[in-house]
Protein backbone atom coordinates (compact mmCIF):
# COMPACT_ATOMS: atom_id res chain seq x y z
CA UNK A 1 0.00 0.00 0.00
CA UNK A 2 2.59 2.61 1.02
CA UNK A 3 4.20 1.84 -2.55
CA UNK A 4 1.33 2.73 -4.30
CA UNK A 5 0.97 5.85 -2.40
CA UNK A 6 4.38 7.27 -2.38
CA UNK A 7 4.21 6.70 -6.51
CA UNK A 8 1.12 8.93 -6.13
CA UNK A 9 2.62 11.53 -4.13
CA UNK A 10 6.10 11.68 -6.39
CA UNK A 11 6.82 14.80 -7.76
CA UNK A 12 3.50 15.81 -7.73
CA UNK A 13 3.51 17.74 -4.69
CA UNK A 14 0.53 20.25 -6.32
CA UNK A 15 -1.89 17.63 -6.49
CA UNK A 16 -1.37 16.68 -2.82
CA UNK A 17 -5.18 17.41 -1.63
CA UNK A 18 -6.03 14.98 -4.24
CA UNK A 19 -3.47 12.33 -3.18
CA UNK A 20 -4.39 12.74 0.21
CA UNK A 21 -8.09 11.86 -0.21
CA UNK A 22 -6.98 9.13 -2.87
CA UNK A 23 -4.51 7.50 -0.48
CA UNK A 24 -7.60 7.81 3.07
CA UNK A 25 -10.27 6.22 -0.29
CA UNK A 26 -7.82 3.61 -0.42
CA UNK A 27 -7.14 2.94 2.89
CA UNK A 28 -10.97 2.78 3.48
CA UNK A 29 -11.60 0.23 0.63
CA UNK A 30 -8.49 -2.03 2.21
CA UNK A 31 -10.34 -1.97 5.62
CA UNK A 32 -13.66 -2.82 4.64
CA UNK A 33 -12.21 -5.80 2.01
CA UNK A 34 -10.21 -6.76 5.72
CA UNK A 35 -13.62 -6.84 7.41
CA UNK A 36 -15.71 -8.42 5.18
CA UNK A 37 -13.38 -10.79 5.23
CA UNK A 38 -13.10 -11.77 8.65
CA UNK A 39 -17.12 -11.82 8.80
CA UNK A 40 -16.98 -13.98 6.37
CA UNK A 41 -14.62 -16.15 8.21
CA UNK A 42 -16.44 -15.92 11.53
CA UNK A 43 -19.84 -16.02 10.30
CA UNK A 44 -18.54 -19.61 8.84
CA UNK A 45 -16.96 -20.52 11.56
CA UNK A 46 -20.05 -19.89 13.89
CA UNK A 47 -22.40 -21.45 11.37
CA UNK A 48 -20.02 -25.27 11.36
CA UNK A 49 -19.82 -24.32 14.87
CA UNK A 50 -23.84 -24.51 15.79
CA UNK A 51 -24.19 -27.82 13.54
CA UNK A 52 -25.43 -30.08 16.53
CA UNK A 53 -23.93 -33.08 16.48
CA UNK A 54 -25.84 -36.52 15.84
CA UNK A 55 -26.53 -38.28 19.12
CA UNK A 56 -24.74 -41.62 19.65
CA UNK A 57 -27.23 -43.78 19.67
CA UNK A 58 -28.61 -42.99 15.72
CA UNK A 59 -25.18 -42.94 14.40
CA UNK A 60 -25.14 -46.73 16.01
CA UNK A 61 -28.43 -47.36 14.36
CA UNK A 62 -27.64 -45.93 10.97
CA UNK A 63 -24.43 -47.72 10.84
CA UNK A 64 -25.51 -51.50 12.28
CA UNK A 65 -29.22 -51.42 12.47
CA UNK A 66 -29.19 -54.28 10.39
CA UNK A 67 -26.19 -56.30 12.37
CA UNK A 68 -28.57 -56.89 15.62
CA UNK A 69 -27.79 -55.93 19.16
CA UNK A 70 -24.33 -57.12 19.07
CA UNK A 71 -23.40 -55.65 15.55
CA UNK A 72 -24.67 -52.41 17.27
CA UNK A 73 -22.55 -52.53 20.65
CA UNK A 74 -19.79 -53.34 18.53
CA UNK A 75 -20.27 -49.84 17.02
CA UNK A 76 -20.53 -48.14 19.97
CA UNK A 77 -17.45 -49.53 21.42
CA UNK A 78 -15.45 -48.70 18.26
CA UNK A 79 -17.36 -44.81 18.84
CA UNK A 80 -15.82 -44.99 22.46
CA UNK A 81 -12.37 -46.35 20.94
CA UNK A 82 -12.26 -43.12 18.93
CA UNK A 83 -13.03 -41.36 22.33
CA UNK A 84 -16.59 -41.17 21.96
CA UNK A 85 -16.92 -38.44 19.07
CA UNK A 86 -19.76 -39.62 16.01
CA UNK A 87 -18.05 -37.50 13.44
CA UNK A 88 -15.78 -40.20 11.02
CA UNK A 89 -18.68 -42.59 10.96
CA UNK A 90 -20.22 -42.37 7.52
CA UNK A 91 -23.74 -43.04 9.38
CA UNK A 92 -23.40 -39.51 10.66
CA UNK A 93 -23.16 -37.71 7.98
CA UNK A 94 -26.36 -39.28 6.50
CA UNK A 95 -28.94 -36.09 5.62
CA UNK A 96 -31.70 -38.30 6.70
CA UNK A 97 -30.63 -39.29 10.38
CA UNK A 98 -33.42 -38.83 12.37
CA UNK A 99 -35.91 -39.58 9.93
CA UNK A 100 -33.57 -43.20 8.78
CA UNK A 101 -33.97 -43.62 13.01
CA UNK A 102 -37.43 -43.21 12.96
CA UNK A 103 -37.95 -45.59 10.55
CA UNK A 104 -36.50 -48.16 12.18
CA UNK A 105 -38.76 -48.31 14.64
CA UNK A 106 -39.34 -48.02 18.67
CA UNK A 107 -37.59 -51.30 18.84
CA UNK A 108 -34.68 -50.94 17.77
CA UNK A 109 -33.96 -47.00 19.14
CA UNK A 110 -34.74 -48.44 22.48
CA UNK A 111 -31.34 -50.91 21.83
CA UNK A 112 -29.36 -48.26 20.57
CA UNK A 113 -30.30 -45.76 23.53
CA UNK A 114 -29.29 -48.60 25.76
CA UNK A 115 -25.91 -49.43 24.30
CA UNK A 116 -25.04 -46.36 24.26
CA UNK A 117 -25.93 -46.05 28.18
CA UNK A 118 -24.10 -49.41 28.86
CA UNK A 119 -20.85 -48.64 26.51
CA UNK A 120 -20.54 -44.58 27.30
CA UNK A 121 -22.35 -44.71 31.21
CA UNK A 122 -21.27 -48.06 32.79
CA UNK A 123 -18.05 -48.85 30.90
CA UNK A 124 -19.28 -52.12 29.27
CA UNK A 125 -16.23 -54.64 28.01
CA UNK A 126 -15.24 -53.96 24.30
CA UNK A 127 -15.80 -57.10 22.33
CA UNK A 128 -14.10 -55.41 19.20
CA UNK A 129 -10.49 -56.24 21.08
CA UNK A 130 -9.89 -52.20 20.90
CA UNK A 131 -10.92 -52.01 16.79
CA UNK A 132 -11.03 -48.34 15.77
CA UNK A 133 -12.02 -49.26 12.66
CA UNK A 134 -15.04 -51.27 11.09
CA UNK A 135 -16.04 -52.51 6.87
CA UNK A 136 -18.41 -54.78 5.95
CA UNK A 137 -16.03 -56.00 3.68
CA UNK A 138 -18.52 -58.94 1.88
CA UNK A 139 -20.59 -55.92 0.78
CA UNK A 140 -18.21 -53.22 -0.02
CA UNK A 141 -14.55 -54.59 0.03
CA UNK A 142 -11.58 -53.33 1.96
CA UNK A 143 -12.08 -49.40 1.59
CA UNK A 144 -9.43 -47.70 -1.00
CA UNK A 145 -8.64 -45.11 1.68
CA UNK A 146 -6.73 -47.89 4.68
CA UNK A 147 -3.40 -48.83 4.45
CA UNK A 148 -3.69 -52.71 4.94
CA UNK A 149 -0.12 -52.43 6.66
CA UNK A 150 -1.39 -50.27 9.42
CA UNK A 151 -4.30 -51.83 10.50
CA UNK A 152 -5.03 -55.52 11.89
CA UNK A 153 -8.22 -57.50 12.10
CA UNK A 154 -9.64 -57.61 15.91
CA UNK A 155 -12.64 -59.47 15.04
CA UNK A 156 -15.92 -60.17 13.10
CA UNK A 157 -19.15 -59.97 14.40
CA UNK A 158 -21.98 -60.16 11.96
CA UNK A 159 -21.31 -58.16 8.52
CA UNK A 160 -18.94 -56.25 9.94
CA UNK A 161 -14.69 -57.03 9.98
CA UNK A 162 -13.13 -54.61 13.15
CA UNK A 163 -9.32 -53.79 13.19
CA UNK A 164 -7.32 -51.93 15.15
CA UNK A 165 -4.57 -49.43 14.16
CA UNK A 166 -1.12 -50.74 14.17
CA UNK A 167 0.29 -47.15 14.45
CA UNK A 168 -1.09 -43.49 14.25
CA UNK A 169 -4.11 -42.69 12.01
CA UNK A 170 -4.77 -44.24 8.73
Amino acid sequence: MNVIIKALTKNKARQMPEVARLRDLFRKVITICALLVLNIFFITQSAYAQQPQPARWQVIIAEAADQGYQGMYAVACVMRNRGGDVYGFSGAQRKDLALFCDRQGGSIISQARKIEKLVFKQGAPDITKGATLFENIKKYGFPKTWDRTRVVETVTIMNHVFYKEKRGKL
